[in-house]
């Protein structure tokens, strides 16, 4: 329970700034996407490369690439949008 506070006090105290913020998020995000295309990119990229290479499929693998990333931001999306209602409400103390 201490190590909690103290890890939250160090929340706090760091995302006050709002410039220590933005670029602690950017790399933070920027280590999570070079680590998440390792795992996978591998299977996911060249099964796209070798649909599109095929004329007759090229329309159905763009639609599968727009399908992909959006299942893959919906959730992404509902999470900041989660933590940020959290946040205001821990702000008006609700």
């Amino acid at each position: 329970m201490v190590l909690k506070k103290k890890i939250h006090g160090i929340i706090r105290k760091q995302t006050r700034s709002s410039k220590a913020g933005f670029i602690a998020t950017f790399t933070l995000g920027f280590a999570i996407a070079a680590t998440e295309v390792v795992c996978t990119g591998q299977v996911y990229l060249p099964t796209i490369g070798y649909i599109m290479s095929i004329p007759s499929l090229r329309i159905h693998a763009f639609l599968n690439l727009i399908f992909y990333n959006i299942m893959f931001i919906i959730p992404l999306v509902g999470i900041f949008v989660a933590a940020y209602l959290e946040s205001l409400l821990r702000r008006w103390h609700l």
